[in-house]
């Protein structure tokens, strides 16, 4: 047991790992449309080699007797939604399709890719956007009031420092 512990001591850290530096960048809404049509192009991947079961794809997923595709946003996928509680209404509705309909699924996505690359998706990403920042104002609590009355917009432009240990 000892010879093990010499042997391995220079293999890792028995301290606490610092936290490393990360800086966050502002979203625009090119790099969202990137991101919408880098997600689409997976998810059109994974049904082309999808031979049943489970499917795992950014933005579609497997349900009784078929395949649901939804439109959305990030990491999680969230749809574009008019309204708040009870009255929200999906603006791009989840589309379900039978798994012997796959080949529909593919074209719904490769026409999502054509709409987003000739710019028919901007307005709605800009105030997905405009959503975005105002949210993490509020949560900052940047949206007080200034000296001369005006709302403060803070900036999606943030940093994150490592924590001095």
């Amino acid at each position: 047991m000892l010879d093990f512990v010499t042997r391995t001591a220079d293999l890792g850290t028995t301290e606490p790992l610092p936290r490393k530096e990360r800086t966050y960048h502002g979203q625009n809404v090119t790099n969202m449309r990137r991101d919408i049509v880098e997600r689409a192009k997976a998810t059109i991947a994974a049904l082309t080699t999808h031979k049943g079961r489970t499917l795992r794809a950014p933005m579609a997923r497997s349900v009784r007797n078929g395949i649901a595709v939804k439109v959305g946003y990030g990491k999680s996928n969230v749809g574009f939604y008019v309204g708040k509680g009870e009255d929200r209404v999906a603006l791009v509705p989840e589309r379900r399709f039978a798994h012997d309909r796959k080949s529909q699924a593919i074209e719904y996505l490769r026409q999502l890719v054509a709409a987003l690359e000739a710019g028919e998706f901007d307005g709605l990403l800009s105030e997905k956007l405009a959503d975005m920042v105002a949210r993490s104002s509020a949560r900052a609590g940047t949206n007080e009031q200034e000296e001369d009355g005006a709302n403060a917009v803070a900036p999606l432009y943030w940093e994150a420092h490592a924590k001095a240990a």
